[in-house]
């Protein structure tokens, strides 16, 4: 009579129930969309990492689009819904402030590869689908400004949105951070620079002078085709641009661009490795040398901060297309990268002495993703300089606080 319910003999007892095949699908799908790109990857690609045929995968969901979506929709819920039992639980702003911060960074550093994702990828799901996330990210901005406004009151609801989409992109380092740092340590360095950049009370900093200009300049036609590149690259990105969308914004006929590039790597390439050059120069590492000035860390982030105002839209094409770089290029930018990262990291442990190599590790990546971050933040209220140099006291403010936490 009991037979009907019992488990069928020939379903394989370590075979993931639905749910947890989808999770896993999910999951998957977001570590090698990260890896290889969105359009790098393939259902094919999935459905061999998790163990399945690519006729399972649909299954399941129906397309790796679903699994990107729910990717993305899972962790911005779960921000919004952390952000807000952190506001419901707290005792005064401060300390709504302090849960905040430890809210959204638990909630990054549990998902490095859709943190990635959010900033690089959001823009190719269904545009219904992007007015709920960014309805929800607005929702939970609006918790931070509030927080903020009360504890500092003469920062402005404009100025308050500024800092948290600052300290925001401090949590962009996290996909580039190792899995050995332990998470609750790792959580409370991250908090921590987050909370000291929303409540800064300082004033803006001097800046430093920017470096001359030692860029060698392309032929005019050449700069149109990388400008044109740049922008196009930017918005719609790069798998949906086609070399006659370049020549139609030059003002030639698309073959043309071919006397120039062999084809859109090609000029990706000269546009990403163009932006390393100018950021190696902007920093002042000789490209031939490699030799370095002694300076502050002030100095070297001021520089870091004129640098990406400068160079917006080809630090965002930066972000969001080199995965699409030839290899011989991704490994000179790279390297590039690592070297820039090196200068930082000395100069914070010359300034910061008591700091562990992998607090050091991720305070520097989380100030140059910050400035970055910086980029897409418009400073309403301010001019450029003024921006900048409040900038520049909120990454100083947020190394030292999450000094206090890596130790």
């Amino acid at each position: 009579m009991g037979g009907k319910n019992r488990p069928r003999a020939s379903e394989p007892s370590g075979r993931p129930r639905v749910p947890q095949r989808r999770s896993q699908l999910i999951a998957t799908g977001s570590e090698l969309f990260w890896e290889l790109g969105y359009h790098g990857t393939t259902v094919a690609d999935i459905a061999a990492a998790c163990g399945i045929t690519a006729a399972a995968v649909y299954r399941h969901v129906a397309g790796k689009e679903t699994l990107l979506i729910e990717a993305l929709r899972e962790m911005i819920h779960a921000r919004f819904a952390g952000a807000q039992a952190a506001v419901d639980g707290a005792t005064d702003s401060r300390d709504a402030v302090r849960r905040l911060a430890q809210s959204s960074a638990s909630i990054a550093v549990d998902r490095p590869a859709v943190v990635g994702l959010w900033h690089r990828e959001a823009r190719y799901v269904t545009s219904d689908m992007r007015r709920e996330l960014y309805g929800l990210q607005a929702r939970q901005m609006g918790l931070w400004r509030k927080a903020i406004q009360t504890v500092v009151p003469h920062v402005s609801a404009d100025e308050a949105e500024i800092r948290f989409r600052v300290a925001d992109g401090v949590l962009n380092c996290i996909p580039r951070l190792p899995s050995t740092h332990g998470r609750q340590w790792l959580i409370d360095v991250l908090a921590n620079m987050l909370e000291a950049t929303v409540l800064y009370e300082g004033g803006p900093l001097p800046i430093p002078d920017p470096l001359p200009e030692r860029m060698t300049r392309s032929s005019p036609r050449v700069e149109q085709i990388l400008t044109a590149g740049e922008q196009l690259f930017e918005i719609r990105g790069f798998h949906a641009v086609r070399v006659d969308d370049i020549g139609t914004a030059v003002g030639i006929k698309g073959p043309s661009i071919y006397e120039y590039y062999p084809g859109k790597v090609e000029l990706l390439d000269h546009i990403l490795t163009r932006v390393a050059d100018r950021l190696d120069q902007a920093v002042d590492i000789d490209p031939d040398s490699m030799s370095e000035r002694a300076r502050s860390l002030a100095q070297l982030l001021g520089r870091y901060i004129g640098f990406a105002d400068e160079n917006r839209v080809a630090l965002s094409v930066y972000a969001t297309e080199r995965q699409h770089l030839s290899l011989p290029v991704a490994q000179k930018i790279e390297q590039a990268r690592l070297r820039r990262l090196d200068l930082l990291q000395g100069i914070l442990r010359a300034e910061q002495p008591e700091l562990s190599d992998k607090a050091v590790s991720v305070i520097s990546l989380g100030l140059i993703e910050a400035v970055f971050a910086s980029v897409q933040t418009n400073g309403v209220e301010n001019s450029p300089d003024q921006w900048d140099a409040q900038l520049l006291g909120y990454l100083l403010h947020a190394a030292t606080a999450g000094g206090t936490a890596g130790s």
